[in-house]
């Protein structure tokens, strides 16, 4: 659903920003572009239709790009909140079972060392 919804916003606002932060942030043609790129790369780390992936990211940009390439690929986003301590974001990741965990650099202490984590910003 999220997929869809940013490639009709790719196809019919493609060079309207689509998430601004501090006044700059990439149109929703990037998003698109960016989600289909980032999209393989969770099938390589082993993510599969059915399958839950954390995001234990900052709000913003990166975070809706990540989102969307999830949904590509069939799989469900669990976000887990940037704003917990690191012991409540590890038992969150552990709850949701998630076969990968895309975070940002600055978030992956305490994180489960058993579990498939990818950082895709730092």
């Amino acid at each position: 659903m999220l997929s869809e919804a940013v490639a009709h916003a790719a196809r019919d606002f493609g060079d309207t920003p689509a998430v601004l932060v501090d006044g700059r942030g990439p149109t929703w043609g990037e998003v698109d572009r960016a989600a289909t790129a980032l999209a393989p790369m969770l099938t390589r780390r082993g993510a599969t239709a059915g399958d839950v992936v954390a995001l234990v990211m900052h709000s913003g940009p990166q975070w809706l790009v990540a989102a969307t390439a999830v949904d590509r690929i069939g799989a469900t986003i669990a976000g887990i909140s940037a704003v917990v301590a690191a012991p409540e974001r590890a038992r969150m990741v552990e709850t949701v079972d998630a076969a990968l965990v895309l975070a940002d650099g600055d978030l992956t202490d305490g994180l489960p060392l058993r579990r498939s984590v990818c950082l895709l910003y730092t």
